[in-house]
């Protein structure tokens, strides 16, 4: 009997010994939405999770990527009850340690199951949240038909300056991309209004306020120690995020090997190729304007002023579509909710104008280099000619809030009474020499491609999910 016991005893410290011996460290990683967890591989993190670097061993021994759809939040028991069964596989004994790692809607994912996971006594060591909406995601609010209005009206402006023609001289800088400039935006047409679609359907569920899931996750009670990290992406936000969305990258004639720099290359080029049209035409107008003034005869003016309007109608087709292409990053921040307009007062200068037939309709707006002879009568035949004048008016003026391209940065904060860069909300903004982060950027633990500003190569730039390596390992041990 006694030698039995004492076998037992040993067995029992030979377990506990196996136990301390085999217990892991393991990372649950929750996609985001219209994702799959493939990405986490894809993206190379959760191999860099499990790779030693420059700070020392790996964070984690193993890992899970969990595949579901923000559908499965409808039936919570089930889809918590199929996580935990693919942890069980992991964890059998619950003698491992986890840490939780959610992107965007798998953050809120990660928030609501921490308490079932702890009741079904797995160790969750830590939540790490990436870019996720904890108080709601106003793009799901986006009206679909002001949306169609925003991109329709944006990318007919654009086509604009094509259709209208390349200047000759232009025709020499990049015809190619001209000729698909149509092809090109109505392809991100098409991409944009598809996406938002596939965002309205998740409006009950994430909604500010009183979404159903973010009113779950707001109370839901969590007490293993967490980190939201929150990023915002420099300017222009949706162009950068482009470089990390292959089907994205399509729509601008890119292959899917495409980095950031051959997209902001490419949108460059082509603010560029509207630049460059828009003075040329200008140049021509004032041209024409020259020589109709020059002239000793007065019957030519008449011709030169007819071509003079339809050259500045040229320019003027390239010029709104510049303004579109520069002016992109607050109509992206209008789709996605997190654009606002204020109203301020300025001086606007209304220029000179003809009147035809001595009072008739139809005057005739004249252009800057034309209001330089305002001394004369500059209109045709003798016709009235009134001065142009400086005249106060109130315009509507739109800004792009900070956003890492799909979600507004005071919406990833905990809940409302946290700030940015508080203990528990580390904020990484758009003013960083190396910086800044786009949605999708932020789940990457290495980035791909250089600093900007300081020609670091990527491995070298310290991404979010990267900086919080050290409190991530601090949670483990």
């Amino acid at each position: 009997m006694k030698k039995i016991k004492t076998i037992s005893i040993i067995l029992v410290l030979c377990g506990l010994l196996f136990s301390n011996v085999y217990a892991k460290n393991i990372a649950l990683f929750l996609h985001g939405f219209e994702s799959v967890g493939q990405v986490w591989t894809d993206r190379g993190t959760t191999a860099d999770f499990l790779e030693s670097d420059g700070y020392g061993s790996a964070i984690v021994d193993d890992y899970l990527n969990f595949d579901y759809d923000i559908v499965d939040f409808q039936n919570t028991d089930s889809l918590f009850g199929e996580l935990i069964a693919e942890m069980a596989e992991k964890d059998p004994y619950q003698q491992h340690k986890w840490i939780i790692v959610g992107h965007s809607l798998g953050g809120l994912f990660a928030r609501g199951v921490e308490s079932t996971l702890r009741g079904a006594n797995f160790n969750i060591a830590a939540i790490l949240t990436i870019g996720a909406p904890h108080l709601g995601a106003p793009v799901v609010l986006v009206d679909e038909h002001r949306a169609e209005e925003l991109i329709g009206t944006w990318a007919a402006t654009c086509k604009k300056g094509p259709d209208a023609g390349l200047h000759w001289l232009a025709k020499f800088l990049a015809p190619e991309e001209a000729t698909k400039m149509s092809e090109y935006l109505d392809n991100a047409h098409d991409e944009g209004l598809g996406w938002l679609e596939n965002a309205k359907n998740a409006r009950d569920d994430l909604k500010p306020v009183n979404g159903r899931v973010i009113k779950n996750v707001q109370s839901a009670s969590v007490k293993a120690p967490y980190h939201s990290i929150i990023g915002a992406e420099r300017g222009p936000t949706i162009m950068r995020w482009t470089s990390e969305l292959d089907n994205v990258k399509s729509c601008m004639g890119l292959s899917n090997n495409a980095t950031e720099k051959d997209v902001m290359d490419k949108y460059k080029d082509i603010k560029t190729l509207y630049k460059t049209n828009w003075d040329l035409y200008n140049y021509d107008v004032n041209a024409q304007y020259l020589a109709m003034y020059c002239l000793p005869w007065r019957w030519l003016m008449k011709e030169y002023y007819i071509k003079a309007s339809r050259l500045r109608d040229k320019a003027n087709k390239w010029k709104q579509g510049y303004n579109a292409w520069r002016d992109l990053d607050n109509t992206w921040a209008e789709m996605i909710g997190a654009g606002s307009t204020y109203q301020k007062e300025t001086l606007v200068y209304s220029p000179g104008y003809c009147i035809y037939g001595g009072g008739g309709t139809n005057p005739k707006i004249l252009s800057d280099f034309e209001t330089l002879f305002d001394v004369y009568n500059p209109c045709p035949r003798g016709e009235t000619y009134v001065s142009g004048s400086w005249v106060r008016r109130t315009v509507s003026v739109k800004i792009a809030r900070k956003n890492d391209g799909l979600i507004q940065t005071n919406m990833a904060l905990w809940n409302e009474s946290a700030t940015l860069d508080d203990t528990y909300n580390p904020y990484y903004d758009d003013v960083m020499e190396d910086g800044g982060w786009n949605h999708s950027e932020m789940m990457r633990y290495t980035r791909v491609y250089p600093g900007e500003d300081t020609g670091k190569p990527g491995a070298e730039i310290e991404t979010p999910l990267k900086a919080n390596k050290g409190w991530m390992k601090d949670r483990l041990r």
